[in-house]
């Protein structure tokens, strides 16, 4: 069997007996989703970089204690999430701004900058489940089914949670335009 074609279970179990190329192939498989929850919530690139490399430094350091190898997914976006608080708790507030965001050159330039500017406020203000969900759908490429597996929720949750968050940003998008227009 190629190691790509190994499950988590198998390359936890590998990884656990010393086999560290097992864990660089974790790494590898769940590198995009652990980046792209930390982008959702901080969206400065290296500030970005330097905690996907925490992250999975402390899930090395954490595997002997996962309990549920065939979970390691999951297990390690909570990893992944705290490793963001602990960060966010540490960083002086003055330095987290909607200022500070960086547009990813892939990205498709709005048609202003305050377009922009509002379309990010907007995001940045949703509840983290809904901005995390609608980030990774729109922005990771993930599927229903991708990020069902990756919340560890339904797909009907999935589409009530893009649901809700579109719904959400389209309120505050016309009321903005509202209040300048």
């Amino acid at each position: 069997m190629e190691r790509n074609d190994r499950s988590d279970l198998e390359l936890v179990a590998a990884a656990r007996a010393g086999t560290s190329q097992a864990f660089t192939d974790l790494v590898r498989r769940h590198g995009s989703r652990v980046w792209g929850l930390l982008w959702s919530r901080t969206r400065r690139r290296a500030d970005v970089e330097d905690l996907t490399q925490e992250t999975f430094l402390r899930a090395y350091r954490q595997l002997p204690t996962l309990q549920h190898a065939d979970r390691f997914a999951g297990w390690l976006l909570s990893i992944a999430a705290r490793t963001w608080s602990d960060w966010h708790r540490a960083k002086a507030r003055n330095d987290v701004g909607l200022e500070a965001l960086e547009v990813e050159p892939q990205q498709p330039a709005l048609e202003s900058t305050s377009d922009r500017d509002a379309l990010l406020s907007a995001v940045a203000s949703l509840p983290e489940p809904l901005r995390d969900t609608l980030v990774q759908f729109h922005f990771g490429g993930k599927s229903y089914r991708e990020l069902a597996a990756l919340f560890d929720v339904t797909e009907a949750a999935i589409n009530a949670r893009l649901t809700k968050a579109r719904q959400l940003l389209r309120e505050r998008l016309e009321n903005r335009m509202s209040d300048h227009g």
